[in-house]
């Protein structure tokens, strides 16, 4: 979902050449878009991609996002999220690591850069390990941690296509009001990706929205916004998840760092330019 939106941007720009490994055609057509299908764990392929394409940067957006499934198949999430990281990181390239609000406790929130991570799950462990990885193998690198939503055409199962395809299917939603976040439009952090590909930054930083938000004003906005009738969003508490997997609930980033950087948008107005964006593919 993210690795999409980052191509899109950068192919827009009309100066790059930009490769996109992935185990599933794009069926992007552009000259200056070139694939590589194979799987990331399968190290010999991979490096032979890498020295078959010499990069100048690398962006690792891959994950494996279902937390049943990390916590399922554990050596599975370690190959992608720690040793996947490892390689990219060796090939030298500037690379950038895409990690995630949840290796915080959710305790307090506002969580700052040097905050001692706290993984609760699988998931979340597995990604903080990926950004040593990547710190350990490579000077040059960026470490991103962020909370993101956004679609994919067709829909799959990301907090926004799942609320969206509730409400086009009249179906009721419940949104959690004790969770909370400040996530970014894939749109929107694909763009700053792009100047943190030039910038003399190296290290971590936290980049989400201006303002922080519960899961069930995030939901209950996207709703008003699709211009529904009726309460589409119920109002619940994360005490209601049936789940042996310890999920965190506060895991809102402080971005004081990223603002120096550039200009973050409100949630609100990546919810705004979401749905504009889903409408205008819709209609095409």
């Amino acid at each position: 979902m993210l690795g999409s939106k980052i191509v899109e941007h950068l192919l827009i720009k009309n100066k790059y050449e930009v490769f996109g490994f992935d185990q599933f055609s794009a069926e992007i057509s552009n000259p200056c878009f070139k694939e590589c299908i194979l799987d990331l764990t399968d190290f010999t392929k991979l490096q032979t991609a890498i020295n078959n394409v010499k990069p100048d940067a690398i962006i690792h957006t891959a994950a494996i996002v279902n937390l049943n499934t990390c916590e399922s198949s554990p050596e599975l999430a370690s190959k992608l999220h720690i040793e996947v990281s490892r390689y990219l990181a060796e090939a030298g390239a500037r690379t950038i690591y895409i990690s995630t609000d949840s290796v915080f406790n959710g305790k307090k929130g506002d969580y700052m850069e040097d905050d001692i991570p706290d993984p609760l799950n699988n998931y979340s462990k597995t990604k903080f390990l990926g950004e040593y990885a990547v710190k350990a193998n490579n000077p040059n690198h960026v470490i991103i941690r962020t909370n993101i939503f956004g679609f994919n055409i067709p829909l799959k199962g990301s907090i926004a296509e799942w609320a969206i395809k509730s409400f086009e299917n009249n179906e009721q939603i419940t949104g959690f009001s004790d969770v909370f976040f400040n996530a970014i439009y894939t749109k929107h952090l694909a763009e700053k990706i792009e100047i943190l590909l030039y910038s003399n930054f190296t290290g971590t930083i936290h980049i989400g929205t201006s303002n922080y938000i519960s899961k069930y004003d995030f939901l209950k906005y996207l709703y008003e916004k699709f211009n529904l009738q009726g309460t589409g969003v119920n109002e619940g508490n994360s005490s209601e998840i049936r789940s042996n997997i310890v999920r965190p609930v506060n895991t809102t980033l402080n971005i004081d760092h990223a603002k120096a950087l550039f200009k973050l948008p409100t949630v609100f107005e990546g919810i705004d330019e979401l749905i504009n964006d889903y409408f205008k593919i819709k209609e095409s």
